[in-house]
């Protein structure tokens, strides 16, 4: 089997996007964030959209992973409630 010709290994990584669905499950969510948080990838955006959780998750989100150049979090959706609309 032949190897890949250098320019192809050289070749830029496209951007990650992560979306992180939440609803009242803060601890599970602070854990996934800093798994996510040690993945070493040149371009990684981290969205968390919250369905009008109580537990407080939307602030921890925004406190203990804030936007930073090399950390791109803190990006939190919060909706007004817990529904579908048809």
């Amino acid at each position: 089997m032949k190897s890949p010709p250098q320019a192809a290994l050289r070749k830029p990584k496209p951007p990650l996007g992560v979306v992180i669905v939440n609803h009242n499950l803060k601890a599970s969510l602070r854990e996934t964030l800093q798994s996510v948080r040690k993945v070493h990838y040149p371009s990684v955006t981290v969205v968390v959209s919250d369905n009008a959780s109580s537990d407080g998750a939307p602030e921890m989100v925004r406190q203990e992973f804030p936007a930073k150049a090399n950390w791109p979090c803190g990006r939190c959706w919060r909706a007004p409630s817990n529904r579908v609309r048809a």
